[in-house]
């Protein structure tokens, strides 16, 4: 189950759970041999790109079990990159070199958690986003400051990252997309200082705590991916 529920109001300017990825072709750009995917078919060039540096943003607070979380965006005219550090899941709440793990190539297991967004535009007050890239095992993201305070520092490095296209649903299950693009990170700088996140109102100011669910309001129902929050029917 995907417990990443940190609150960042302040940081919702991807939204991977309405964004749509669709498969592309394989890049033009000669560069390293990325792995093949998982339906067997054979790997596609991985094409050197440059996240955005752009409105970066980070903030801290509680995820959905209550245990240390921190997130940082940033974004372009056409992309959005989100990193984001969940405790609950055993990522990163200090100062290290983090190497990217089988956990944390999908964002319902991710403790260190990876996506690139591309093809962006803005819709209905949000972002919507053509295509999806989380990393495949390998490369690394060093953190060279993670203070979790007010006006504390959020910053590190990208290095030899292989970015696979993939779709994320709303419970954060991750599939990658069959002869999906393929994307390069190497020694990307990215930082902002923190802010603190506020709180979630209770089954999302729609409903009152049952034990493990909600009882919503009318005109509401019970997340399927998370219970304890209520979303319009």
């Amino acid at each position: 189950m995907n417990t990443h529920g940190l609150v960042l109001a302040a940081l919702l300017l991807s939204a991977c759970a309405t964004s749509t990825s669709s498969p592309g072709a394989a890049p033009t750009d000669a560069g390293a041999t990325a792995p093949g995917d998982d339906t067997g078919e054979p790997s596609p060039a991985c094409a050197p790109t440059t996240p955005p540096s752009s409105g970066a943003i980070a903030a801290f607070g509680e995820d959905a079990t209550g245990k240390q979380a921190w997130a940082f965006r940033s974004k372009d005219a056409g992309s959005v990159l989100s990193i984001e550090g969940y405790a609950a899941a055993g990522g990163p709440m200090s100062a290290k070199t983090h190497t990217i793990g089988a956990d944390d190539v999908s964002y319902e297991t991710c403790g260190l958690c990876v996506v690139l967004e591309t093809g962006c535009k803005s819709a209905g007050g949000g972002v919507e986003c053509d295509k999806t890239f989380m990393p495949v095992e390998g490369g690394t993201v060093s953190l060279s400051a993670v203070e979790m305070k007010a006006d504390g520092a959020l910053s590190g490095t990208l290095d030899e990252l292989v970015l696979r296209e993939v779709t994320i649903g709303r419970d954060g299950a991750t599939t990658p997309v069959p002869n999906g693009e393929t994307l390069c990170v190497s020694a990307h700088e990215f930082g902002a200082t923190m802010t603190e996140a506020p709180g979630e109102e209770e089954c999302s100011g729609h409903g009152h705590a049952h034990g493990d669910h909600c009882h919503c309001d009318d005109g509401y129902v019970p997340d399927p991916a998370d219970a304890m929050r209520c979303i319009p029917e």
